[in-house]
């Protein structure tokens, strides 16, 4: 049986304390991932924020996409062109998606520091992380007094007044 990339294998258990025999205990082995295998932190109460926006269908196909690119500290280096190539939509449809998923402060934008004719987008630092817990922590420090990722309330008061 597969569960996720997980094999689990249908085994008996005996408990030595009290001789209970459990059929079809699963036995999930130590995740061994192949090389090359990306992942990121997702925290919990971001789906619901998500649920909660209203996204369209294209618009949340365009946030999951360049999701696929999140490199480490959550920068998104993707130009529109190359979300409309590989969604095949028209560019205007991928630029009216990314405006949205800035203006809901999923995404977050500054200018380049590669190229100055270019932007760089980042996945909300508040709502997942790619990267070592001890830079997620900088990260938030480094926000001090800020505010600059307005957030709904429930989220802000689980997520990251916690700390």
């Amino acid at each position: 049986m597969v569960l996720g990339m997980l094999f689990v294998s249908r085994n008996s258990f005996t408990n030595d304390d009290t001789g209970e025999k459990l059929i079809n205990f699963l036995k999930v082995p130590q995740a061994k991932f192949p090389k090359g295998t990306k992942f990121m932190i997702f925290f919990e109460n971001f789906f619901g924020y998500l649920a909660s926006t209203g996204l369209t269908p294209t618009e949340t196909r365009v946030l999951f996409q360049m999701l696929t690119y999140v490199e480490f500290e959550n920068w998104i280096r993707v130009g529109q062109a190359q979300l409309a190539e590989d969604l095949t939509l028209k560019k205007q449809n991928i630029q009216r998606a990314v405006k949205t998923l800035l203006d809901k402060e999923i995404i977050l934008i500054q200018p380049s520091i590669q190229d100055r004719r270019r932007n760089d987008y980042r996945f909300n630092p508040c709502f997942g992380w790619k990267g070592s817990a001890s830079q997620w922590q900088s990260w938030r420090e480094g926000l001090g007094e800020k505010k600059i990722i307005p957030i709904h309330k429930e989220f802000k008061e689980n997520s990251l007044n916690k700390g």
